[in-house]
């Protein structure tokens, strides 16, 4: 005759004189996924609250609904948007953005600002430097590694806006030393690598500020994703193939991928492991199916006794690929995943996260403008570089995106190995092993299959921090 509810399930699970067994379905949606999606928690008979709901407990009845949703938001924003040019919502979008940024500032302690080089952060240093009567303090992260470090871009846009820029090196041992932290930093497994940077480069910012500004929700809201691309693509091509080849294109697309997708005209900016993965994609019964196994880490993911759990995301068949693809990240991907991780490593180092472009204005704005006006030509984000195009110079704006990854399949081949193998050599009845030795097998000989063990490792390394051991079912 009780109610417990907390921020975080752990904070429940102390309160208890067990530990709760792990979820099966949510460990299925973790290793799929790389977090824990929708309403369940990673404990048996914990569940989560979703975003935008409430709940209500009087007399023994239980009563939920829902306040807000961007499957609302995206309806009301493709009808007013309708008939309005691209100036007219660019100069909108910019005040509404400036706005937010500016609010966000405000603070009684010192206020900086996270600066990859990308087009959101940019653009969140470039209008609080607007806003502000002082340098803008900035901090980014730099890997050893030159394909993955962007600090060179955000060295030369904080040198334009005249920012105080600071910035911190990562290497494998800073990434070993601080996963076990991320372990304890999450309730539930957690498998987003990004995570790690993030908040070795929030411990950093710490010691000069107490809020910081980041640039999330921008390719959510602003179509910034090249996966857009890959899911339309061969959607648009398994719209064109009768029903009989639809169920060969898996093998075609291992034997022949570029003649494939060719044929359709769909393979143009696409490398050959991408190929290769959208052609097999094209037995799915659904856009929802295949963009679902697009962004999976474990397609089938190796759960004994417990079948794959997948999020039962809305679709309408008259909505627009590109919208109804952005609708589903920001139902999942952006909640689940990306705030998550970026209100928890924060706030494990004191330090308080803003993310101006989730304004609500912001969000109701970004749904006025139609898919084309998005994404063209393989760009994405087109409002945000225009806008940001008043700031800076071409060169720092007309360049790919480059994401927040770390080398992670080189250093689990290299000084991660010894360390790696360790964990996903560890065995309980939950997992099945043969699956985990295989992927780590082949990454070892060379097919990089990061994606697939780094929710394992983050998975047993959870188990360790969290409950003291391996809990079964």
């Amino acid at each position: 005759r009780r109610l417990w509810f907390a921020s975080e399930a752990r904070a429940l699970v102390r309160g208890l004189d067990h530990t709760p067994s792990v979820n099966l379905q949510a460990l299925s949606g973790y290793l799929h996924y790389g977090y824990v999606p929708g309403t369940a928690s990673i404990f048996s008979g914990i569940r989560r609250l979703e975003p935008g709901t409430w709940l209500a407990i009087s007399d023994g009845a239980v009563t939920a609904g829902r306040f807000w949703s961007p499957i609302d938001e995206e309806r009301r924003g493709a009808e007013s948007g309708r008939g309005r040019s691209s100036e007219e919502l660019d100069a909108e979008l910019q005040t509404r953005l400036a706005a937010a940024v500016a609010t966000r500032t405000v603070a009684d302690v010192p206020v900086g600002v996270f600066l990859s080089g990308g087009i959101d952060s940019s653009l969140v240093a470039a209008l609080a430097t607007a806003a502000s009567t002082e340098a803008v303090r900035t901090f980014s992260v730099g890997f050893e590694d030159p394909a993955y470090d962007e600090s060179p871009y955000a060295r030369a846009v904080a040198a334009h806006l005249g920012c105080a820029h600071s910035e911190l090196r990562v290497g494998a041992s800073d990434l070993q030393a601080a996963v076990a932290r991320v372990a304890r930093t999450f309730d539930e497994p957690f498998a987003d690598q990004s995570a790690i940077p993030l908040l070795l480069l929030s411990a950093h910012a710490r010691e000069s500020v107490t809020v910081v500004l980041g640039g999330d929700g921008g390719d959510e809201l602003f179509g910034g994703y090249e996966r857009y691309d890959w899911a339309r693509r061969a959607w648009a091509l398994r719209q064109r193939l009768p029903s009989p080849l639809r169920r060969l294109a898996p093998t075609a697309g291992r034997l022949a991928p570029h003649r494939l997708l060719r044929w359709a005209g769909a393979s143009q900016g696409l490398s050959s492991a991408q190929v290769r993965r959208v052609s097999g994609l094209l037995s799915a019964a659904s856009l929802a199916e295949l963009y679902d196994e697009l962004v999976a880490c474990w397609v089938t993911p190796p759960v004994r006794g417990e079948p794959l759990y997948r999020v039962p995301w809305p679709s309408a068949p008259t909505m627009d690929p590109l919208r109804q693809l952005q609708l589903w990240d920001q139902l999942t991907y952006l909640p689940d995943d990306l705030l998550v991780k970026a209100d928890r490593v924060t706030m494990a180092v004191g330090l308080e996260g803003r993310s101006p472009l989730l304004a609500l204005g912001v969000v109701e704005h970004a749904w006025r403008y139609g898919p084309d006006a998005l994404r063209h030509a393989g760009t994405g984000k087109l409002p945000l570089r225009r806008i940001l195009s008043r700031y800076l110079p071409a060169d720092l704006v007309q360049r790919p995106k480059a994401g927040f990854a770390v080398p992670l399949g080189a250093w689990l081949r290299g000084p991660l190995q010894d360390w790696a193998g360790d964990l996903l050599s560890s065995h309980d009845d939950l997992l099945d092993s043969a699956a985990v030795t295989s992927a780590w097998a082949a990454h070892r000989a060379g097919h990089d299959r990061s994606f697939q063990l780094w929710p394992v490792i983050l998975f047993r390394q959870w188990q360790q921090a969290i409950t003291g051991g391996v809990p079964t079912a």
